[in-house]
């Protein structure tokens, strides 16, 4: 129970910091706001002169269209401004305190880290929030299964292990600018590595070659799954499988639980000095 109490007081802690520094939030909400802004100017565009009843499938198409850019600019920002959260401690001197205390170093690892995840989630969801109230008042409704599907299985998995990720990585550097670096980095090979997992094999398609390769080869699994239940899905795109995000999901915990032992590693050596 002390574990949990002293977890729980480092995360609520950081949760503070990261409102009060604005790190986390600024990075969410710089993504967020640029998907929901051109949404709803998509949206607004296409859906002009439409009866009220087709404004909300025509409104849904227009986030399918400007959806994949949200992944892309979350691994591209949350990384590197969530990797100072340790760091900072260490340039701060707070470190020098903590070690005093009788504190492990995977329960300060992991109230970090999660202190950090709920202020990126804080920030994603009241982004959301404002999009879904600037829709209802400038466009119209909205359907509200595809957001539902989307914030549960792309939005809110992305944002929890890129926030987790900048964290972790980070958290053997004593330098903010250094961990900011490293950030950069991570998410830079982050976005290879998420166009990498959903990489599929060539699809046959009568509109061409470059078709062919954008449309086949690196669309989302889970974007595709939900617009295909909607019927949203591009005649371009091939049919998706329940397999593929499967894959994305295995492939995200493993490198997280590699990243996190590593990190644990490094933390326990160096309490140990």
């Amino acid at each position: 129970m002390r574990t949990l109490r002293q977890i729980g007081a480092i995360a609520r802690t950081e949760v503070r910091f990261g409102l009060r520094r604005g790190w986390p939030v600024v990075g969410v909400a710089v993504a967020g706001l640029a998907v929901s802004g051109a949404t709803i100017w998509l949206a607004a565009e296409n859906t002009e002169g439409l009866a009220l009843s087709r404004v909300a499938e025509r409104s849904a198409k227009a986030l399918a269209d400007i959806w994949p850019a949200f992944p892309f600019l979350v691994l591209g920002i949350l990384p590197m401004v969530s990797a100072p959260a340790i760091p900072l401690d260490r340039q701060l001197g707070v470190d020098e305190l903590l070690k005093s205390l009788p504190l492990a170093s995977g329960t300060y690892l992991a109230g970090k880290v999660l202190g950090t995840v709920a202020a990126a989630l804080l920030a994603g969801a009241a982004t959301l929030v404002l999009h879904v109230v600037l829709h209802l008042a400038l466009v119209g409704p909205l359907l509200v299964e595809v957001y539902a599907l989307l914030t549960l299985f792309s939005a809110l998995p992305l944002l929890t292990w890129a926030a987790a990720m900048g964290v972790l990585i980070a958290s053997g550097l004593r330098s903010r600018r250094g961990a900011i670096l490293l950030g950069l980095l991570v998410g830079m090979v982050s976005l290879f590595a998420w166009g990498f997992a959903v990489m599929r094999p060539p699809y046959s398609s009568d509109q061409g070659y470059y078709v062919e390769r954008t449309g086949s080869l690196v669309r989302d699994p889970v974007l595709d799954l939900v617009l295909q239940k909607h019927g949203l899905l591009p005649s371009y795109a091939p049919p998706p499988t329940s397999e593929r995000p499967l894959y994305m999901i295995g492939a995200a915990l493993l490198v997280l639980a590699v990243t996190s032992a590593l990190a644990l590693l490094r933390l326990g050596a160096e309490g140990e000095t």
